[in-house]
């Protein structure tokens, strides 16, 4: 089978050998604002014999998205327009899902599988990428953690969302890796800022301005790091203010709504329900406060 394995794909099928393990890796989309901007539709953790295959044409209909492949063991073939090769342990495997291509296993492999939906052709991800992953470890020990039944991630929601968030903050930085104009520090800067800012006083013009960018390099500069259009960006700098303010402080939800940055307790409580899927005082409750 696999020999016969030649690009251009010509037709699409999917081979699934024997003591093919694929574990879903339970995640609530309304768990995580970040989570769901970022539209993962997907996290599997897949062990597989070799003979596993997937072969795809350019005119295969499926909702746009990204495949990426995190190789924890063994590796993966390819063979695109990019040209053929193999990624091997410790690397990232991306495949944008428009590309006529063909993937396959001629070896045991281990890996993990995140799928997310959109069209990231506007980021320059029109091509079939394989490189090193930056955080190869962080990635499988997050994944165990939320694969493991007996973990705190089981049955704490707070540490469970701790959990996904720093998943989702390391899958945007394997997507869109920071350049020199992106330095750690810069981004590493403007979190702190829009962290001890006054949410009342936090605006794209002015964060844009401290920053000195223009508001349409600031919109640039926010997509490529966190995938969020800079408005995006600092609602969740206020929603991660006042779920944490409903679960620990006792205020009142006009007070956590002021202390927010919002003119109002039902301007407060739409925002929070948008984005979080859940009202406010439904989500102090379940807190527990």
């Amino acid at each position: 089978m696999l020999k016969n394995l030649k690009y251009p794909a010509e037709n699409n099928f999917s081979v699934i050998p024997e003591n093919f393990c694929c574990f879903d890796v339970p995640f609530d989309c309304n768990i995580s604002g970040s989570q769901r901007k970022l539209n993962i539709s997907s996290i599997f953790m897949v062990n597989s014999p070799a003979g596993w295959a997937i072969s795809r044409t350019e005119n295969f209909r499926e909702v746009l998205h990204i495949d990426m492949f995190f190789i924890l063991s063994g590796s993966i073939c390819f063979q695109s327009a990019s040209g053929s090769g193999r990624a091997l342990s410790g690397q990232l495997l991306l495949i944008p899902s428009h590309l006529n291509r063909i993937i396959f296993l001629d070896e045991n492999s281990t890996h993990l599988y995140i799928r997310l939906n959109g069209d990231f052709s506007n980021f320059g991800i029109n091509e079939l990428h394989c490189r090193n992953c930056l955080h190869i470890d962080e990635f499988e020990s997050y994944i165990r953690i939320l694969l493991n039944r007996n973990s705190p991630a089981a049955g704490n929601l707070i540490y469970r969302s701790n959990i996904l968030e720093n998943l989702i903050m390391l899958v945007h930085t394997e997507l869109f890796p920071a350049g020199d104009q992106d330095s750690p520090e810069k981004i590493s800067r403007l979190l702190d800022y829009l962290h001890k800012e006054h949410p009342a006083k936090l605006t794209v013009t002015a964060t844009a301005r401290k920053f000195a960018m223009s508001i349409s390099t600031f919109r640039k500069f926010c997509l490529r790091n966190f995938q969020k259009s800079p408005g995006e960006l600092l609602d969740d700098i206020r929603m991660s203010k006042a779920r944490a303010m409903l679960i620990y402080s006792g205020q009142s939800i006009d007070s956590i709504a002021a202390a927010c940055g919002y003119a109002n307790r039902f301007a407060f409580s739409k925002a929070f329900t948008r984005l979080n899927g859940i009202a406010p005082g439904k989500f102090k409750e379940k807190s527990g406060r």
